[in-house]
């Protein structure tokens, strides 16, 4: 489900966010880091921000992000 519309989609649909190991939230393109992920509509990434949504999809662990705009960021900018 992405975090931003809560639409359902298949998980192969979605950009997977985590949280490094300094507590910022990267994309995890290979899906294999760590922890706890949300996933974002690649629709959606351009309505992406900080704020309570990332925050309770991390447990607080995340910081702000790291690797790519908060705003302007599309999905060919990610990968």
């Amino acid at each position: 489900m992405c975090v931003v519309c809560r639409e359902r989609r298949y998980k192969d649909e979605l950009i997977r966010l985590a949280v490094d190991e300094d507590g910022m939230v990267v994309v995890d393109s290979e899906g294999r880091m760590p922890g706890r992920g949300a996933y974002v509509c690649p629709g959606c990434v351009d309505y992406l921000k900080w704020g309570k949504t990332l925050i309770n999809a991390f447990k607080g662990r995340a910081r702000g992000f790291k690797g790519f705009a908060k705003s302007g960021c599309r999905e060919q900018d990610i990968f």
